[in-house]
């Protein structure tokens, strides 16, 4: 995101959409939607703040990020995405009031998103910030969590905390 976003905020475009395609990290996206309420000239870091190329802002809050699409990874090596890191950038994006479009889950979700009653392989996000395979029958997401299940694309659908996120951009 720090090397990324700058160059696009430095591209003449009409809609600036960030996708973050798969999320394998957490990602904070505070500077770039103007949560800091910083006015400036384009540049890379959150000292001198930014500002839409050749506009100018019409008020501090106004977001630089027009448009923002989170998934997860999907195939035969895919990783968990960890709920939190989707949440943060769901909450930023409704503070911003920029639209935001959770995609997918990818091949492992929250158990809660999957209706299957079947057994999956299981992973949990420990106290060290990894991943590690576990038995979902002797561990709860009380002693680390979450728990993700690799149930597959197909089954792992689109709800975050009970919700299809689908927002697009505004024509106007």
């Amino acid at each position: 995101a720090e090397k990324k976003i700058p160059v696009l905020l430095k591209t003449p475009a009409a809609v600036r959409f960030i996708s973050i395609e798969p999320m394998l990290s957490k990602i904070d996206l505070k500077l770039w939607l103007n949560l800091y309420g910083h006015i400036g000239p384009p540049c890379c870091n959150e000292k001198e703040g930014f500002h839409r190329v050749g506009e100018y802002k019409e008020s501090e809050n106004q977001s630089l990020i027009d448009w923002v699409i989170v998934g997860g990874e999907s195939g035969p090596g895919a990783r968990p995405m960890h709920p939190d890191w989707v949440r943060l950038i769901r909450d930023q994006c409704a503070v911003a009031k920029v639209p935001f479009l959770f995609k997918q889950w990818g091949e492992w979700a929250p158990g809660k998103c999957i209706e299957s009653q079947k057994q999956y392989a299981t992973k949990i996000f420990d106290a060290t910030g990894k991943w590690n395979s576990c038995a979902d029958d002797w561990i709860t997401e009380k002693d680390d969590g979450p728990i993700m299940y690799r149930a597959g694309k197909k089954n792992t659908g689109r709800l975050l905390d009970g919700i299809v996120h689908n927002e697009y951009p505004s024509e106007n």
